[in-house]
């Protein structure tokens, strides 16, 4: 066999993760390099669809972490456009409750949040909100923001946390419970245990495509003849208890159904 290597860039706006291949000793073997770290949930999701779908195939996987989120285009490319369902998720609020329109943002202190800042305000004003940024270094703030803004927001928006220093799960919950005034929704299914509702992608579906991926052109596709594509596969969560202390409910039924958080 041919010994040859291969990139594999997959444009995921959270994990970014890269896939290079070599042929090696008739065996082929793939390096998965991932931004984040081991345990961080969505990339580690993809980490599970990449070896399922490797699962039985002549290769030898390795895997390097580059751990940006804590410390802080060739011609012959291809690759998956990671699209969270935020704008599915307001507009499901906003169907239930046509009046709202102001939104809160409450999320880390980081380059990446700032940037997402940048390009979702767009989007925020065009499905007709005012919108209101915090940025927070540790839990204390996030604490003393949550509730600041529950007293004027219509909707609180909370992306992420794995950068806010001090972060107490359990602390966390607790606090929730007792501060949520409005509807609080997240695009990550590890936010849930704070939201009381959100819409998620399904981080597995970019694994399973860049392994398959991979293997399409271990066999002889060249990559720029494989066309871009963007996930497709979506949850709806919906923190029962959550929803029951402000008196939220659905009024639709989602494709696939609602996984309820207890």
């Amino acid at each position: 066999m041919k010994d040859r290597t291969v990139l594999l860039w997959l444009f995921f706006l959270l994990s970014n993760p890269v896939l290079s291949c070599r042929s090696v000793n008739d065996r082929d073997r793939i390096l998965y390099i991932n931004s984040y770290h081991e345990g961080y949930p969505s990339s580690d999701d993809i980490r599970i669809g990449i070896m399922e779908t490797l699962s039985g195939s002549n290769v030898a996987l390795e895997i390097f972490y580059m751990d940006t989120k804590r410390y802080h285009l060739g011609k012959n490319v291809t690759g998956m456009l990671e699209v969270s369902p935020l704008r599915e998720c307001i507009q499901v609020l906003k169907r239930q409750n046509p009046d709202i329109c102001h939104l809160a943002v409450l999320s880390e202190n980081t380059n990446s949040e700032r940037s997402n800042t940048e390009l979702l305000d767009t989007l925020y004003r065009n499905l007709g909100f005012e919108v209101e940024y915090r940025a927070v270094d540790d839990f204390d703030q996030w604490k003393t923001a949550f509730k600041e803004i529950s007293a004027s927001a219509d909707i609180i928006y909370l992306p992420t946390n794995g950068a806010i220093r001090n972060w107490d799960r359990k602390d966390a919950i607790s606090f929730v419970m007792k501060h949520t005034r409005v509807p609080t929704i997240t695009t990550d299914d590890f936010m849930m245990d704070y939201a009381v509702f959100g819409m998620t992608k399904v981080a597995s579906q970019q694994g399973e495509w860049a392994a398959a991926t991979t293997l399409d052109i271990l066999g002889g596709a060249q990559p720029s003849s494989i066309p871009y594509t963007r996930n497709s596969r979506f949850r709806t969560f919906l923190n029962r208890k959550l929803a029951g202390r402000i008196g939220f409910d659905l009024y639709e039924s989602p494709p696939g159904g609602i996984t309820e958080i207890q």
